[in-house]
């Protein structure tokens, strides 16, 4: 097929036409199925979210303070790790 169009670009003496021949001839011997797609992995990352919070009154009398902390680690199989951490502390006056 490759050669037949090579031919007939040849007799209509037209450059165009034998570009189009020779790319038509290069496609067919190299194969004209499009590449199989490759699934790009993500390397195993860890997302870390921090939370502070703290409330008071005037004079001391009422004091909250709290800090929490999650952590997720992401594995190439699709499994996830979560740790998580909260701390919380109030005061007040009797």
């Amino acid at each position: 097929m490759a050669v037949v169009a090579i031919e007939m670009a040849r007799t209509r003496n037209n450059e165009q036409s034998i570009s189009v021949a020779l790319a038509t001839a290069t496609c067919t011997l190299l194969g004209s199925g499009l590449p199989t797609p490759v699934d790009a992995q993500e390397e195993p990352s860890w997302n870390i979210n921090t939370a502070a919070f703290y409330y008071g009154e005037d004079g001391g009398r009422v004091q909250d303070f709290s800090i929490k902390a999650i952590a997720e680690r992401m594995f190439v199989d699709d499994r996830v790790l979560t740790l998580g951490l909260a701390i919380d502390g109030l005061t007040g006056a009797p």
